[in-house]
């Protein structure tokens, strides 16, 4: 199915799926159909706020379905003076109170049961048809929300492009207001333009011959112009465009500017764009739905007890137990018939809000079609200003045309003269150079061939590399013909321009045509050859001097020029002049080119050097001041460029080195920067972390603890009811005790009657005892069905419990495994330390072995001893940290004559279990004197419990330690006991105790313990006389 959703009404629309293949179009069609909406006042939209477009696909968009569906709006609903009426139509609504009513007043009977039966029946259906009903209108209501979702989805991408296409066209229009003088200027000019237009002739050459024969040829620039345009066109867009001028000014610029922004600003209001107090709402129908849910449940149960008790009571047929029956049916119909009352309230809350909220969209959708008709509107407006604006840039530029009409047709016919003398020149010049150069070329290809014939296949060959090349052809071939189009102009028609306008001769740029022909004809003289039986310099000269005549360029050449030249005569390479000018075609790198391509190697006669002396003393006569003011030109240029570009070069690298500098810079900051935040987030993250992680234990306890009291109420309350049940029974149990012995003194009392009235007394016996065991039977059942309830609740509370306990327990073991991590991190680290620390001792003894020889032997000897010994305890320590530990049977020891030996608490000890001694109370105070004059990895090792403090036990790795007071080697122990070091292990751990320079500390292995008591005042470990102490024996620690 395909579904259509209209956000108006609140109305789902279902169509055949074989739609999606169609075009939108057909699908407003059948809309129309279905709905009586017209096709032009249908508005599709879909999530995401893209409207339908009438020739695509239907399939082409992600939409149809129940939960994303396509949204409809009319615009006749929404243009309309009252809001819609919303689809609230879902099932009946019946009251039932009246009916209710009519069943309390019945009598006890079994056709009241049935009467009542059915009520509750109908009631149950009821309610499942009020509780579809409410979560229609409920989906109803969420779809109206997603609907209003996409209209405003839908505004956003409308004024998104309304303000791009604004922007732009007030971009344009400033552009036209920033050229607005200028233009103004113009066009204050343009009559004076006329004028200067009506001055100017129009060549003849310019013309076609049709035109230059007709008698309507115009006569000047502006007739030929207004021949193109009619006059009074022109005029009339000169006056339009000083109107457009008037119109777009400044001030319209403001007041589109402000129409933009109103309009901008009525879009993004946000009272209108956001329903304050939907979601709540749609929160609390939701609930609600959930309530109804409940009550269905709820009726469904009263309706099949009434049915269960229906069964039974037909099935009895005693009379006696309908009173009762009916009492409790009049409680469970008032029951049902507030149920019923409820469901209905649900309903009517449900249909109002419905209401409320198309009412609500109803006046926010017109604020939409007025927002989106203001934003046509002005977008319209804005359009037209930017066609009209485009249009007056078009005559303007016309205008500005017109403007420069006279200083573009006068350099247009000067550069048609230059062009035209240029290519005949260029021409001729180039057929003689590309005639000459293939006639070299040509015949030293042949004089290689030749000697290729004879050289070929010689022995000698072999030595002369490279013989076999042959000349490129360069310049073998003439240029094809260019510039045959121009006009046929000539400096007669510039001069005449200079004589009918003398206000514009100034401006008329004459180019100079015999510094062109004259460079042409050197080139042709150098390039002569030697041959004097081939005299082709006069034929070129003739060639030259013809082009130039019918050209009608021979007056601005001088008269010698013209004249023939003698075959005979000949000029020197060497005595060539460059042509140099300040206007013209050519420049330094092509004069440069023209020489080499034109010296020739051949000797010159006299009569042409003559010649060549004399063309050109005439020639510099007119270009020696223009010559020398060039080359110092030049020479300024060259210095100041050579200048620059070093400047540049210097700049550019400095430039490029202070960049790599900067972004060096840049990107070290970032980079410290990043650094930087990375370990601030990682620090807070950490925290947050812990924090997260406490707080959740303390959660998932308290949670425990809650679900400990629960189950302690649970089984309270299971406890209630059985008592319930048990105290019911009794007394039902009582109650027919009771029942039969009034029945058996009946019996006494009429134990004369007739036999049928004792038959009558036997059945009603037996009616009563099937009474009483069904009774019994469905207290059992309920009882049943009750503890199978707790125990299902039961169960479920303990299955929550253990796995609330079991991810407590998994996050525990992860931290106490990440803890075991640090921690062995460290004590690798700490080993490492102990190696390096072992390894500098070792370098000591080396440097100390080579000073002994020049040392005294005693004191080294001792120094050796100590370094010993502090060897053995890093090594001790290093052994510690591996995990090597060791056991050995604990030794016999005899009591000394100054201790006695407390044999009671030496057997526990001995056997291993602790005492009040073995773990005392811990005595910081008194060890923390101790520990402080210790190293740090040996405080390390005490910290990370390889060495242990606390207890001292056969096993155990100690610390020993000289005690200054009692002048004796003492166990350190975090206790108020004192552990003394038995006097045979002195050897064992290497320790003397008279030596003035002992060991203050070492670590060694518990191997046995004794409880002492000091009974002399002058004892060897000197202590109090009474006093009870342990006499601990400790031995080295294995390597």
């Amino acid at each position: 199915m395909l579904f259509v959703f209209h956000v108006d009404t609140g109305t789902m629309i279902t169509f055949d799926i074989n739609l999606a293949l169609e075009s939108v179009g057909t699908l407003k069609e059948e809309v129309e159909r279905a709905c009586g909406i017209a096709v032009d006042k249908q508005v599709l939209l879909i999530s995401g706020g893209e409207c339908l477009d009438g020739y695509s696909r239907v399939c082409s968009y992600s939409a149809g379905t129940d939960t994303n569906p396509i949204f409809l709006f009319s615009k006749s609903t929404i243009e309309s003076t009252t809001p819609p009426s919303p689809s609230i139509d879902y099932g009946s609504d019946i009251e039932l109170k009246d009916e209710v009513d009519q069943a309390l007043n019945l009598p006890p009977s079994i056709s009241t049961v049935m009467a009542r039966s059915q009520l509750a029946q109908q009631m149950c259906e009821l309610a499942k048809q009020q509780t579809a009903a409410c979560e229609k209108l409920v989906h109803d209501q969420h779809m109206q929300q997603q609907g209003w979702a996409a209209v405003i989805a839908n505004l956003d991408d409308i004024t998104s492009a309304f303000r791009n296409r604004s922007e732009n066209i007030q971009t344009t229009f400033k552009q036209h207001v920033d050229l607005r003088n200028q233009f103004h200027g113009i066009l204050e000019s343009f009559t004076n333009d006329v004028d200067i237009l009506s001055k100017i002739p129009l060549l003849p050459a310019l013309l076609d011959k049709e035109e230059s024969v007709s008698e309507n040829a115009p006569a000047n620039l502006f007739k030929w112009i207004a021949a193109k345009d009619n006059q009074a066109s022109v005029e009339q867009l000169a006056d339009t465009c000083k109107k457009g001028l008037e119109q777009f000014s400044d001030g319209l610029l403001d007041s589109i500017k402000a129409e933009v922004t109103s309009v901008l600003e009525a879009a993004s209001k946000s009272e209108l764009r956001e329903i304050k107090g939907l979601e709540e709402r749609l929160y609390g129908l939701e609930q609600l739905k959930c309530d109804t849910k409940k009550i269905v449940q709820e009726q469904t149960d009263l309706a099949q007890a009434f049915l269960q008790n229906q069964s039974r009571a037909s099935n009895l047929g005693d009379a006696s137990i309908l009173p009762d029956l009916c009492t409790s049916h009049k409680r469970q119909l008032v029951v049902m018939l507030r149920n019923h009352q409820q469901l209905r309230d649900i309903r009517k809350r449900c249909v109002r809000a419905k209401q409320e909220l198309s009412t609500n969209l109803y006046h926010r959708l017109k604020w939409v079609m007025f927002v989106e008709s203001r934003i046509l509107e002005v977008d319209s407006k804005l359009v037209m200003y930017h066609e009209s604006i485009k249009r007056l840039q078009r005559q303007l530029e016309v205008i500005s045309q017109i403007h420069s009409a006279p200083n573009v047709y006068l350099s247009a016919v000067a550069e048609v003269v230059r062009r035209r003398t240029f290519s005949q020149a260029f021409l001729i010049w180039a057929n003689n150079v590309a005639s000459q150069l293939c006639a070299v070329h040509s015949e030293e290809v042949a004089r290689r061939k030749v000697f290729q014939s004879q050289f070929e296949g010689h022995f000698l060959s072999s030595l002369f590399r490279g013989l076999e090349d042959s000349p490129p052809p360069f310049a073998t071939q003439a240029p094809p013909l260019f510039d045959s189009e121009l006009p046929k102009l000539t400096l007669d028609d510039i001069e005449k321009l200079r004589s009918d306008l003398p206000d514009l001769a100034l401006s008329i740029s004459v180019p100079d045509l015999s510094q062109i022909t004259q460079f042409f004809l050197n080139r042709s003289i150098t390039n002569l050859k030697s041959d004097m039986g081939h005299p082709p310099a006069a034929s070129i000269e003739e060639r030259i001097v013809e082009a130039v005549s019918a050209a009608g360029l021979s007056s601005n050449l001088d008269p010698a020029l013209l004249q023939p030249a003698d075959g005979s005569q000949s000029m020197s390479a060497n005595t060539t002049h460059p042509i140099s000018s300040d206007r013209g075609f050519e420049s330094e790198t092509d004069t440069e080119e023209f020489e080499k391509v034109g010296q020739s190697p051949s000797e010159i006669t006299k009569d042409e050097t003559e010649l060549r002396s004399n063309l050109q003393s005439q020639f510099n006569k007119i270009n020696c001041a223009v010559d020398q003011a060039l080359g110092d030109l030049r020479c300024d240029m060259g210095q100041l460029r050579q200048w620059v570009l070093c400047e540049r070069t210097e700049l550019e690298f400095l430039l490029s080195k202070l960049s790599s500098v900067w972004n060096e810079a840049n990107e070290r900051l970032s980079q410290e920067y990043e650094l930087r935040q990375a370990a601030e987030r990682r620090e807070v993250d950490l925290e947050n972390r812990m924090k997260a992680i406490v707080e959740e234990n303390e959660k998932l306890r308290s949670r425990v603890e809650e679900l400990e009291s629960e189950l302690a109420a649970e089984r309270v309350t299971v406890q209630e009811v059985t008592t319930r049940h048990k105290e019911e029974i009794e007394a039902i149990t009582s109650r027919y005790k009771l029942y039969s012995q009034s029945i058996d003194r009946s019996c006494h009392v009429h134990e004369k009657m007739e036999g049928c009235e004792m038959i009558e007394r036997s059945e009603h016996n037996t009616v009563v005892n099937r009474i009483r065991e069904e009774m019994l039977a469905q207290h059992m059942v309920a009882l049943e069905n009750e503890r199978g309830k707790f125990n299902c609740e039961v169960e479920k509370v303990k299955l929550r419990a253990d796995a609330e306990r079991q991810v407590l327990f998994n996050e525990t073991v992860r931290r106490i495994v990440l803890d075991k991590d640090r921690q062995l991190d460290e004590l690798r680290a700490r080993e490492a330390e102990l190696n390096s620390e072992l390894a500098k001792q070792k370098d000591i003894i080396v440097q100390l072995d080579t000073t002994i020889r020049e040392s005294d032997p005693d004191s080294l000897q001792q120094r050796v001893l100590e370094l010993e010994m502090e060897k053995s305890r890093h090594l001790a320590e290093i052994q510690i940290l591996k995990g090597a530990t060791g056991t050995t049977p604990p030794r016999s020891v005899s009591p000394s004559s100054s201790v006695v030996i407390l044999n009671e608490v030496a057997s526990s000890s001995s056997s291993g279990s602790r005492d009040v001694a073995t773990s005392p109370e811990p005595s910081p105070r008194k060890s923390r004197s101790v520990k402080d004059k210790l190293t740090s990895s040996t405080n390390t090792l005490i910290k990370s419990r390889k060495v242990k403090i606390d207890s001292c036990n056969p096993g155990d790795n100690v610390l020993v330690a000289w005690d200054y007071d009692l002048s004796a080697y003492t166990i350190v122990q975090e206790s108020s006991t004192l552990f003394v070091l038995h006097c045979e292990s002195l050897k064992l751990l290497g320790l003397n105790e008279t030596s003035p320079k002992r060991t203050l500390y070492t670590v060694g292995e518990v191997v046995d313990k004794e409880y002492c008591r000091a009974r002399k005042r002058d004892n060897r470990y000197h202590v109090p006389e009474g006093s009870k102490f342990y006499r601990v024996k400790v031995k080295s620690l294995p390597s």
